[in-house]
């Protein structure tokens, strides 16, 4: 995993176990980075360096070497919004399938962008059945109407290439870009918190992220430059 913000790249290097899902983290490492403001890349070359300290200072901790990450990114170059999708069930049966809510998902995702924005993250809030909020996974369910709220994750096309560029002239690939108010978001609120409602502030060297999460998903997402 790594995180490349306006301070410092963070790897972290862990394996998972597939009997109960725990990583297990083997080696980590932070390498201080200018190649980054505001969480966009200025310097491909300074950033280049500081991913393959980071990863190679990682890969020495953790005795493995690596080829594939999973990149978190931020900066005010991310936006955040809440959307609302629908589909109608018209077959005979009126079960749900894990189509249907795949396809009022990309319903709920199909948002008017510019052509430098991409979304990078669409998290299923509720779920509502016949006008029946607060369903967590409606597969199974029988109705003819169906309906999610969700967030979308916005960036910049031409940052996120840019990142990309400078791990790929590290040596590495890239697997997955990951928001990292999520990653955080996921690591450190525990469902329970979620349920009730919180607000997590996460602080960067030249940006912050607030999350709002309520009713046990996200609600709210901000960067702050500050």
């Amino acid at each position: 995993g790594l995180d490349v913000g306006s301070a410092q790249a963070v790897v972290v290097i862990g394996r998972k176990d597939d009997s109960n899902g725990m990583v297990t983290v083997l080696g980590s490492s932070r390498v201080a980075c200018r190649g980054l403001k505001g969480g966009v890349v200025i310097n491909i070359p300074e950033s280049r360096q500081a991913i393959q300290r980071a990863v190679e200072e990682a890969e020495k901790q953790a005795g493995v070497t690596v080829q594939d990450l999973l990149v978190s990114v931020r900066g005010s170059h991310v936006e955040t919004l809440n959307n609302r999708g629908a589909v109608v069930i018209s077959r005979t049966d009126k079960e749900i399938t894990a189509e249907d809510v795949e396809n009022v998902i990309n319903t709920a995702k199909a948002i008017q962008l510019s052509n430098d924005r991409e979304i990078i993250h669409t998290v299923p809030q509720d779920f509502s059945v016949d006008k029946q909020p607060g369903v967590e996974d409606p597969v199974g369910m029988e109705g003819s109407h169906l309906a999610v709220d969700v967030h979308i994750a916005v960036a910049s096309s031409s940052h996120l290439s840019n990142i990309v560029k400078s791990i790929n002239l590290a040596g590495f690939n890239y697997r997955d870009i990951i928001y990292g108010a999520f990653a955080v978001g996921d690591s450190v609120v525990s469902d329970e918190e979620k349920d009730l409602g919180v607000a997590l502030m996460d602080l960067g060297g030249q940006t912050s992220n607030l999350a709002i999460y309520a009713d046990g998903s996200v609600r709210y997402t901000k960067e702050l430059p500050i």
